[in-house]
């Protein structure tokens, strides 16, 4: 799990209002773990920072799941 993955997990956790179930929480966490491995491969890094998301990053994601 990347660092980022687990901050936002962390974040969602905290949240009162809505509370997420268990099985949101643990959807969204997949589905940014997903986003993060996939990114890490196209970036050839193992680790990914903030800075790195970007519009085009986002865009580039979107082509791939439609793909």
């Amino acid at each position: 799990m990347q660092p980022l993955t687990a901050q936002f997990k962390n974040y969602l956790a905290k949240q009162t209002r809505p509370k997420l179930s268990r099985a949101t929480l643990a959807n969204y966490v997949s589905d940014v773990d997903q986003f993060l491995a996939w990114l890490a491969k196209d970036l050839q890094e193992t680790l990914i920072q903030p800075i790195q998301l970007t519009g085009r990053v986002f865009q580039n994601y979107g082509l791939y799941l439609n793909a």
